[in-house]
C-alpha cells in the first residue's frame, strides 16, 4: 500500500498499471528478502523459542535461506535500476541497506529498532513516489508521517509479549498502515485510489488469520 499511495501522489492520480505492478514487485522482493534474512539471522534463537519455523526445523537449510535473501534483495535493486530511473535505484539501494542493518543490528536495541523500521517504511513510500521519474519535495510529509507512525508502532511491538492488549494494538496498528495510506490519498483528492488501497485490508485480514502478523 505504501508504493501504491506514493505512486498515486507523485503521479497526481495518473496510474500506469505496468509501472505500479513492477514497482510493487520490486518492493515485495525487498520485503521478502528482509524476512528471509531475519529468519537466517535469528536461527539460533529460534531453535530455543520457535523450533517449528522452517530454518530450525530443518525444512530449509540455513544457507539456502541466506541465498534466497541475498537474491531477492539484489533482484529488487536491479529491478528498480533497470525498469525505472536513478532515483528509484538509489532509494531501493537504501531500502536494501536499511533492511540488512535492521535485521543484523538495529532491531536489537529499542531506539534503533524504531528508527530502522521507520526508515525502511518511509523509504518504501519514497520509492513509490520515485516511480514517476522525480521526487516531489512538497510531498515528503507522506513518507515522514509514515516514518513517525512505524517508529511508534515498532516500539510498541517490543512490549507485545507482555500484554494481550498490546499485542492486539500492534495487530490493528499494522492494518492502520493501509488506512494511513488511504487517508493521505483522500486528503489530496484521490478518492477512488484511496478506496482501491483500502482493498488491501481484505488479504491482510485473511492472511492474519493464517499467519502470526506481529
Amino acid at each position: 500500500s505504501n508504493v501504491w499511495a506514493g505512486y498515486v501522489l507523485a503521479s497526481a492520480g495518473s496510474v500506469d498499471s505496468a509501472v505500479f505492478g513492477i514497482g510493487a514487485l520490486a518492493s515485495g522482493m525487498a520485503y521478502s528478502g528482509g524476512m528471509a534474512l531475519n529468519d537466517y539471522l535469528d536461527r539460533e534463537n529460534d531453535v530455543r523459542e520457535h523450533p517449528d519455523r522452517v530454518v530450525p526445523s530443518g525444512k530449509i537449510p540455513a544457507l539456502t535461506v541466506l541465498e534466497i535473501a541475498v537474491a531477492l534483495l539484489a533482484l529488487a535493486v536491479l529491478t528498480a535500476g533497470i525498469w525505472f530511473n536513478w532515483q528509484s535505484f538509489y532509494v531501493m539501494v537504501l531500502i536494501a541497506a536499511g533492511v540488512i542493518a535492521y535485521d543484523a543490528v538495529l532491531k536489537k536495541y529499542w531506539p534503533t529498532a524504531g528508527i530502522g523500521m521507520g526508515l525502511c517504511r518511509g523509504l518504501n513510500c519514497l520509492f513509490g513516489m520515485s516511480l514517476v521519474g522525480h521526487i516531489n519535495l512538497s510531498l515528503l510529509i507522506y513518507p515522514m508521517s509514515m516514518f513517525a507512525y512505524i517508529f511508534a508502532l515498532t516500539l510498541l511491538a517490543r512490549n507485545e509479549s507482555k500484554s494481550v492488549m498490546v499485542e492486539k494494538a500492534v495487530k490493528y496498528g499494522l492494518f492502520g498502515i493501509v488506512v494511513l495510506d488511504a487517508a493521505f490519498l483522500c486528503a489530496y483528492g484521490y478518492h477512488w485510489q484511496a478506496v482501491a488501497g483500502l482493498g488491501l485490508l481484505v488479504p491482510m485480514i485473511l492472511l492474519g488469520r493464517i499467519f502470526k502478523m506481529t
